[in-house]
């Protein structure tokens, strides 16, 4: 076993353990004065740019503020022709097709018979609440009409006939005679008649039941620089129609 025996003085032993820890000490010191000095150019550099960054935001939003008061105009417009558009559908629910409905009768009775009266009425509410009836919804009654007329034949086959004819009609369903009379127009035997049918929901136009057509002559602004006017036209925003 070695052993290792130290000569010198107690005191320079100390001396060269004080100048072992003034070294690191001094080390310490200058690797804190090197990151000290490497954070006084990093931080500078770094709230340089993250200034920049704020000024160009800064600028973009005050960009996007201003397209958006120029086209607030637009949008205007655009809100009133949506806000028609939804008017329009809504009144068109209940819009029953009268001139069909009667081309369809004038073609449906035979020769031998003649209307001289009818009455025609939709129950249907403009922009009622309730679920709206569905176009050719045969099921669903929305009104009633009353049919007048005569027939130069007798009840059989003359009336009944025309009952089975205007069963066939799109939009009636349930035709049924109320009153059926012998009678004479001039010295000719008729067969007057006063018959009531349902209206149903196949007398409906169902005209904009999937919504209104696009409109394609629609110049839309465009984003970006500014907004663009129409072709020949100025740039000036347009005015909502009273």
């Amino acid at each position: 076993m070695t052993q290792t025996i130290n000569l010198l003085p107690a005191r320079y032993a100390e001396r060269i353990a004080e100048r072992r820890a003034a070294a690191v000490a001094g080390v310490a010191l200058v690797a804190l004065v090197v990151l000290l000095g490497l954070a006084s150019v990093v931080q500078p550099r770094q709230l340089a740019q993250a200034e920049s960054r704020r000024e160009a935001e800064q600028a973009r939003t005050a960009q996007l503020l201003a397209q958006r008061r120029a086209l607030a105009p637009f949008r205007q417009v655009v809100d009133g022709i949506v806000g028609r558009e939804r008017l329009l559908a809504a009144a068109m629910q209940t819009q029953v097709s009268w001139a069909q409905l009667f081309t369809s009768l004038s073609t449906t009775f035979p020769g031998g018979a003649s209307l001289t009266s009818l009455t025609a009425e939709s129950t249907l509410a403009p922009f009622e609440t309730a679920p709206p009836a569905k176009p050719g919804d045969e099921d669903r009654v929305i009104g009633s009409m009353t049919l007048k007329g005569y027939s130069v034949e007798r009840f059989a086959p003359g009336v009944e006939q025309i009952l089975q004819l205007l069963d066939g009609v799109r939009g009636l369903s349930r035709p049924r005679l109320q009153v059926g009379t012998a009678d004479k127009i001039g010295a000719r035997p008729v067969t007057t008649f006063d018959a009531v049918s349902l209206l149903d929901a196949a007398a409906l136009t169902g005209r904009y039941a999937d919504g209104l057509p696009p409109e394609r002559d629609v110049e839309v602004p465009a984003l970006g620089r500014g907004t663009a006017a129409p072709a020949g036209g100025s740039a000036a925003p347009p005015r909502a129609a009273g």
